[in-house]
């Protein structure tokens, strides 16, 4: 069960997906962060937000709205947030009081994300190294996706790799060099590969990023990355992306044998659209693997390739460099 009063307080989050301006629908992205309060109800007080509509960046200064009390079974509940540019109604579900889940139910703006709870930080600047994943489309509406590690120096430089898989154009292990500034009420701006970046601390070692070049329309997070090494066991994982016949959703079962060795578990549900048959396939594939010194793994899933960039022990990003297949997501580890 969930108290009413869970969602009270500041909260980051990122959104990603499509709306329509009027003249049809474009990729958008945004990161944020809003203020709410309850109290016999739920009431947006402030915040604010970086939105990318089609490669062209708006930052807005003012948030307002209002939520339901949701329900205590199943955290469901609804929210009304007007930024200035829309007035949205979104239905959320909570997971705990530091994270929930966010999509839009207007006609025009078809976009899902999360509200992440902020955590006291003794400082937000980033020092040591750290993992990122951002996912979002191109002006033309092409999927695009990246995945990488960096190390930030503490002083505002950052070098590392990075894989992308943008419309089928693969970009495999690259260099990543750029700056980041000092954070500012929690929000920073980044250069990354001749990329503007915007950045929001919610905790700790956890970062929101938005890509605010007017190349794509993407979000995502950068998450400190800890000493460790892919353990052998079992991690589910969870893509969502495009092929070439349609919608891509994934969820598997990755087991390991801590010898570059293992086995991929999945169930793929591709949706083609236009009212063809949705397709599922159930497959135990074999699994090998290669790790090198920066936390970088290519998985060689029965014959193709998966890039994962690793977090910790016990989770990593995943992207899928395939012409024909563009997927991205998370791992987690299972005990």
């Amino acid at each position: 069960d969930f108290d009413a009063d869970v969602l009270d307080g500041a909260f980051a989050f990122h959104l990603q997906g499509f709306e329509d301006p009027g003249t049809g629908f474009v990729p958008v992205a945004s990161i944020g962060r809003l203020e709410a309060e309850y109290d016999e109800g739920g009431n947006i007080t402030g915040g604010s937000q970086d939105v990318n509509q089609n490669g062209d960046l708006t930052v807005v200064t003012t948030l307002s709205g209002s939520y339901t009390a949701h329900d205590p079974v199943t955290g469901r509940g609804e929210a009304n947030i007007d930024n200035s540019l829309t007035d949205s109604e979104f239905v959320f579900y909570v997971i705990s009081g530091n994270q929930v889940l966010l999509m839009a139910t207007d006609a025009e703006l078809v976009v899902g994300g999360e509200l992440l709870a902020e955590q006291e930080l003794a400082s937000a600047d980033l020092d040591g190294d750290f993992v990122f994943a951002l996912a979002g489309e191109t002006p033309a509406g092409e999927s695009s996706a990246t995945i990488g590690h960096f190390h930030a120096d503490g002083a505002g430089n950052i070098d590392g790799t990075l894989d992308q898989n943008e419309a089928g154009v693969l970009v495999e292990g690259a260099p990543v060099s750029g700056t980041v500034t000092a954070f500012t009420d929690r929000r920073a701006e980044a250069a990354v590969n001749g990329s503007d970046w915007i950045l929001r601390a919610v905790a700790p070692g956890l970062v929101l990023a938005l890509d605010a070049g007017d190349s794509r329309s993407a979000a995502g997070r950068i998450q400190v990355q800890l000493p460790g090494t892919l353990q052998a066991g079992s991690y589910l994982v969870q893509l969502a992306g495009q092929s070439g016949d349609g919608a891509v959703q994934e969820l598997g079962r990755l087991t390991l044998d801590g010898e570059g060795g293992g086995s991929l578990n999945r169930i793929r549900v591709t949706d083609p659209g236009g009212g063809a048959a949705i397709t599922v396939a159930d497959d135990e594939l074999p699994v090998s693997y290669v790790v090198d010194a920066t936390g970088r793994v290519v998985l060689d899933v029965d014959g193709s390739d998966v890039v994962l960039h690793l977090q910790s022990d016990d989770g990593f990003a995943v992207l899928t460099p395939d012409l024909d297949l563009n997927l991205n997501g998370r791992g987690e580890r299972r005990y």
